[in-house]
């Protein structure tokens, strides 16, 4: 009297067909992907001629056409209350800290003028504004 059940081979699942299709997809889903870019990021700066060189240890605020009352700020879009935090806490580690608007020339002056304001308030003394080479116009001769 045998008892034995009769053994069953053992089921694999087959892992190179299936390692074939994921590759498939990710291929697929590579080629039909499509990246948007941040609209308003990129900035075209004024023109100057007789522009001096910034410290390379700067603080830089950006401000993007078509954003007002925020600014990019170490990568971040943040709101004019909290760009003022955040320049509070690096004016609390270095009081010389040099701060760079660069602005897009097509932004209104005003605006401009308003994060100077906030960057003033905060209590950093040295702000300048970041232009690109040449293009401007020489005002030394009249």
């Amino acid at each position: 009297m045998n008892f034995r059940r009769p053994r069953r081979p053992v089921t694999e699942l087959e892992m190179t067909p299936l390692i074939d299709v994921i590759f498939q997809l990710l291929i697929f889903f590579l080629i039909t992907t499509t990246f948007v870019t941040s609209p308003g990021m990129t900035i075209n700066r004024p023109k100057a001629s007789n522009s001096g060189p910034l410290d390379q240890e700067r603080i830089t605020v950006e401000i993007p056409k078509g954003q007002r009352g925020a600014v990019i700020f170490r990568g971040k879009r943040l709101s004019y209350e909290e760009l003022k935090t955040a320049l509070r806490k690096l004016h609390a580690k270095d009081t010389q800290a040099q701060v760079a608007i660069d602005a897009d020339e097509t932004v209104e002056h005003k605006i401009v003028v308003e994060v100077m304001d906030l960057i003033s308030g905060v209590g950093f003394q040295r702000i300048g504004i970041v232009t690109s080479p040449g293009g401007g116009k020489d005002t030394s001769s009249p």
